[in-house]
C-alpha cells in the first residue's frame, strides 16, 4: 500500500512539474525563435512577414521589434560571420531570438541555414527541407 502511495505521489509531482513546463514554454514561445522575410526597416525596428512550415496550420504575421546596441547579429548560423544592423536589408530571410518581453531582438541570423526536416520512417531528412 505504502508503495502505491509513494507512486500516486511521484506521478502527481511530474504532471505538475510537465504543466508548469508547458505555461512557461507558452509564455515565451517566441523566445525560441521567429522566422521571416524583412518587409520593412525604419530605424532600429525591424518588420518581418512571418514564414511558417509546410503543412502547418498557422497564418503568416506580421511582427514588428527593435534592435539595440546589445543585439547580436550574424550570418547564416548563431556561430557566423559577425554583421552589423546595415547588413540588413528588406527581403532578407531572418531568423529572431526575442528578448523575454518579445519586443527586442536579442539574436538576427541573417539567411538562416536550417536544417533537418522531412526524415521520418525511411524518408530523406538530413538536407534543407528534407528534399534530397
Amino acid at each position: 500500500m505504502r508503495m502505491w502511495s509513494v507512486l500516486v505521489a511521484v506521478m502527481v509531482l511530474a504532471i505538475g512539474a510537465s504543466l508548469a513546463m508547458a505555461q512557461e514554454a507558452q509564455k515565451g514561445k517566441n523566445r525560441g525563435g521567429v522566422r521571416g522575410k524583412i518587409t520593412k526597416i525604419d530605424g532600429a525596428n525591424i518588420t518581418i512577414q512571418t514564414i511558417v512550415r509546410e503543412g502547418s496550420d498557422a497564418k503568416p504575421e506580421t511582427k514588428t521589434f527593435a534592435t539595440d546596441d546589445k543585439t547580436a547579429l550574424t550570418a547564416g548560423t548563431r556561430e557566423g560571420d559577425k554583421k552589423t544592423a546595415k547588413d540588413l536589408k528588406e527581403g532578407d530571410t531572418i531568423m529572431v531570438r526575442l528578448s523575454e518581453d518579445g519586443k527586442t531582438a536579442v539574436n538576427v541570423v541573417i539567411n538562416p541555414t536550417l536544417g533537418g526536416g522531412g526524415g521520418g520512417a525511411g524518408g530523406k531528412g538530413g538536407g534543407k527541407g528534407g528534399k534530397n
